[in-house]
């Protein structure tokens, strides 16, 4: 199992170089078609005007600077890729919610790569990661703030034993196969015998994919589970984190669990999250 194609989302009011970067070394690695995506709404955001009735003469200007902005992404994007043979991609740009129009793009790739929920401004010009972890269906690649590269050596996976565990670890075999040393982890407030036989099995389960692993628990009763995870991630010398994105919709809004929000928050870390 492998990534066959990736997708990068651009925002038009984040930098782009970084996000790049990071995924055309992911895309040599997998040997993936990289895509490249970016999406705006034309009109402007509300809060931009004093009343609904936007002017004519703002909403010219608004629109070519928007134009403007995205084309800088989409010859950023031709650069990098042009620059390396190896890559094969693929430009997509759409006019519409981003959020929206990128759940409709996951359809074309097996990972996304987006940006870190500290780049969220709006609506209109970017993504909001709660809705595209509960309806995009596929894995979502959120890179560690200073976007060091994702050497993958070392991986914690973070493990309860959920549909959302299960569908992460699945998601991230790729990785796991690649990585030299892995450890599922199961952070608790009392340990049972039913953890140990559920860390016990998915091992078993990497094993059959070639993956090399080891399992511990750890007891806890004063701590954030989120804080145990990403201070073990540091200690192991782990630049990703592999964990299922936990939470519910009510009304089409995404309301995250405490360690799920709490990880797509903390940046120090590259984190591969499923739903």
């Amino acid at each position: 199992m492998t990534y066959r194609r990736i997708l990068v989302q651009l925002d038009i009011e984040s930098p782009a170089e970084p996000r790049l970067r990071l995924s055309c070394e992911l895309a040599r690695q997998f040997s993936a078609e990289l895509i490249g995506f970016a999406a705006y709404e034309k009109r402007p955001p509300l809060s931009f005007t004093t009343s609904f009735a936007v002017d004519v003469e703002y909403l010219r200007e608004y629109m070519e600077k928007t134009e403007g902005k995205l084309n800088k992404l989409r010859h950023a994007f031709s650069a990098a890729t042009d620059a390396d043979e190896a890559i094969h991609a693929v430009w997509k740009d759409a006019s519409g919610s981003p959020t929206l129009l990128l759940a409709n793009q996951a359809r074309s790739a097996d990972l996304l790569i987006l940006g870190t929920d500290d780049n969220f401004l709006d609506a209109e010009r970017s993504v909001d990661i709660g809705a595209i972890l509960i309806s995009a269906g596929r894995p979502v690649l959120l890179p560690a703030v200073n976007y060091a590269p994702l050497k993958g050596e070392t991986v914690l996976v973070a493990w309860n034993d959920t549909r959302e565990s299960r569908r992460a670890v699945m998601d991230a075999l790729p990785f796991l196969a690649r990585a030299s040393h892995v450890l599922v982890l199961t952070v608790t407030d009392k340990e049972t015998e039913e953890q140990r036989e559920s860390l016990f099995e998915v091992l078993r389960y990497l094993a059959r994919h070639e993956c090399k692993a080891r399992s511990e628990i750890i007891v806890s009763t004063d701590r954030s589970a989120a804080d145990i995870l990403t201070e073990t991630a540091h200690r192991m010398g782990a630049d990703l984190i592999v964990f299922g994105g936990y939470g519910h919709s009510r009304l089409r809004e995404w309301a995250m669990g405490g360690v799920t929000r709490a990880l797509i928050h903390d940046g120090s870390l590259h984190r591969l999250v499923s739903s």
